[in-house]
């Protein structure tokens, strides 16, 4: 399989990250097939992650991209500002603080190419690191294929909703050039490529575990959105988004289910009316989760 004509970018945004950072760091300098170009940047941590990930890459003598932003952006608007800053075929996202399998790179490459995959994610191995430790949940992570095989993932309505975390994903730079508009919105780059590469029929999981995704209360995916303003927001953001995808998927059914789950739920906070959620019933699919459904309702009441 040819490989030496293609370049290969990773974008990590940090935060805060100092306790675990430099195990992520190093896992990237070993994978078995280079990366060409790692861009790094710190969204104003307040703790030392800008001056650890400052003196590794020192150490290392690796030519990386680091940078510190002058004002914190957010995770969301960090995230999409690397991805536009690099040029590479092919983009890894990664985390601030997890640990990648040697071969992550390797296989994400040969998969995506025998594939021809505008996005593929990888398994992963869930553990937690907080008072107990580095518990691996073996529970949680049997719930995953585990045969090493490339599954294309179907156009389905259960499957619009993105199924794995940005840190398993490696994306084409094709699908970024074709949808730029798309990043200008403040929604997580991991559903926007997820719905995308969904919608262009081109998104497969390799179904191996190449990395183990730390969780703990400070990960951004483990925030719980119970303030009405924050999740008001982000309802608002993801009604911008569907208009995008209504714009240019306009002949497509789930498109358009996704464009009205998004108009009620706007309709929902804006309005507070019950009449909006149970109108919402219609499309719990597009729901996270059926207590995500719930969440809604229970916000709205409460404020």
């Amino acid at each position: 399989m040819e490989m030496e004509n293609i370049m290969i970018g990773l974008a990590m945004s940090t935060y805060n990250g100092e306790k675990y950072i430099e195990e992520q760091l190093e896992s990237i300098k070993k994978q078995s097939m280079k990366v060409d170009h790692v861009i790094i940047i710190d969204d104003c941590s307040d703790d030392e992650t800008y001056k650890i990930i400052k003196k590794f890459t020192e150490n290392n003598g690796l030519n990386w991209i680091v940078q510190q932003n002058s004002k914190n952006l957010g995770w969301k608007s960090n995230f999409l500002k690397i991805i536009e800053m690099l040029e590479d075929d092919y983009i890894f996202f990664c985390d601030q603080d997890d640990i990648w399998d040697k071969d992550k790179v390797k296989k994400s490459i040969e998969a995506m190419k025998k594939k021809d995959a505008d996005v593929l994610c990888t398994n992963y191995k869930l553990f937690y690191a907080e008072k107990n430790a580095s518990r691996v949940l073996e529970k949680e992570n049997r719930k995953q294929k585990q045969n090493g095989k490339i599954e294309k993932i179907t156009q389905e309505r259960k499957n619009f909703y993105i199924r794995r975390p940005g840190c398993s994903m490696c994306i084409q730079k094709r699908l970024l050039e074709k949808n730029k508009d798309f990043i200008k919105l403040s929604y997580p780059h991991d559903a926007i490529f997820w719905k995308l590469a969904f919608l262009e029929n081109s998104l497969y999981i390799l179904n191996e575990p190449l990395l183990l995704w730390r969780r703990h209360s400070n990960n951004a995916s483990t925030r719980k959105h119970h303030d009405f303003g924050k999740r008001k927001n982000n309802v608002y953001q993801e009604f911008l988004f569907s208009i995008k995808l209504m714009e240019k998927y306009k002949e497509n059914v789930i498109t358009k289910e996704f464009y009205n789950f998004a108009w009620l739920r706007k309709e929902l906070f804006d309005t507070k009316k019950i009449i909006y959620w149970i109108k919402l019933f219609k499309y719990k699919k597009y729901y996270v989760s059926f207590k995500s459904y719930v969440g809604d309702l229970y916000l709205c009441i409460k404020n």
